[in-house]
């Protein structure tokens, strides 16, 4: 499906806990804020989603680490040539 000849997706994101084990501990650092050795590692995770077909297209996934490491980080990452439909029925186009 195109709009104004670029492809409409959608985006969703979220945080998952991760078991700890000593690789998750590296790759994704537990908090500052967090005792050394309590709790589980975070990481944010966002998904595109063709509104065509329904198909996640594309996945990017970081640690949960504090500001400027958000979703919005992560889908700039991704996003080139979309239309983006926001939860919140806001759109822009990224360029």
């Amino acid at each position: 499906m195109l709009f104004h000849g670029r492809e409409v997706v959608l985006v969703d994101g979220t945080t998952v806990s991760m078991a700890d084990t000593r690789a998750n501990q590296t790759a994704y650092p537990q908090m500052k804020s967090q005792q050394p050795g309590c709790g589980f590692s975070l990481a944010r995770i966002v998904q595109v989603f063709s509104l065509a077909t329904g198909a996640a297209t594309m996945f990017a996934m970081g640690p949960y680490a504090g500001k400027k490491t958000g979703e919005t980080s992560l889908l700039r990452t991704l996003l080139s040539r979309f239309h983006l439909q926001t939860p919140r029925n806001r759109y822009a186009t990224a360029a």
